[in-house]
């Protein structure tokens, strides 16, 4: 019988090390592993019960423009302040944090939106192509790209913040917000410095081979 992997029983022959007893264990372990994560998924809302995306969990929605009018019916501090007190979302938006800015919050729950687009849009011929795909594959498309999406968002507010503190502005003009914009102008300064500027950058902030 094929395995949970959609191996064939002779998946591999003609080396001794590796018998069917092996591709089984191999496989249940990846089927283990996937069934442990779905379940945490579960507990932390990322997927319903039924096992599907909670496409709603990063949904945007208007308690993200906590800074508006219409929330509480006031303007300016007042405003957030009584958003913030009405939608428990101080965790996030207070003090000097990325969630204090609501053209953030709607940049990443946005992206994380076209994460499910993306997932749900993905080719059934490539998704089914084994049982585990056809179980996994749609859920492995969204949770990698969730993935990318905060890491992006994030660094792409610390090189607008960084630009912030040594004075630089950046026209966001034509540009999604100003953290796309900010992260256009940091691939910019790059390719207009010098070789040994940039190699500088790349001992203290990258992988640096020398």
């Amino acid at each position: 019988a094929d395995s949970v992997l959609g191996l064939p029983a002779n998946f591999l022959t003609g080396w001794e090390y590796i018998t069917d007893k092996d591709t089984d264990e191999y496989a249940n372990g990846i089927m283990a592993l996937a069934n442990n994560f779905t379940c945490v998924m579960k507990e932390l809302s990322f997927l319903t019960e039924s096992g599907d995306i909670n496409k709603d969990m990063f949904a945007y929605s208007d308690f993200l423009d906590y800074d508006t009018d219409k929330l509480s019916g006031g303007s300016g501090e007042e405003s957030k302040a009584a958003a913030i007190e009405d939608y428990d979302i101080d965790v996030f938006a207070s003090g000097d944090r990325a969630g204090a800015d609501p053209v953030f919050l709607k940049k990443l729950s946005v992206g994380m939106g076209r994460c499910y687009d993306l997932s749900e849009a993905w080719p059934k011929s490539d998704i089914e192509r084994n049982p585990f795909l056809k179980k996994f594959g749609r859920m492995a498309v969204y949770f990698n790209c969730i993935k990318q999406v905060e890491r992006q968002s994030c660094a792409k507010y610390l090189i607008s913040r960084h630009l912030q503190n040594f004075g630089v502005e950046v026209n966001a003009e034509g540009f999604e917000d100003k953290y796309d914009a900010a992260a256009m102008a940091a691939g910019l300064m790059k390719e207009a410095g010098s070789a040994v500027s940039n190699h500088i950058d790349e001992y203290f902030w990258g992988n640096l081979d020398m």
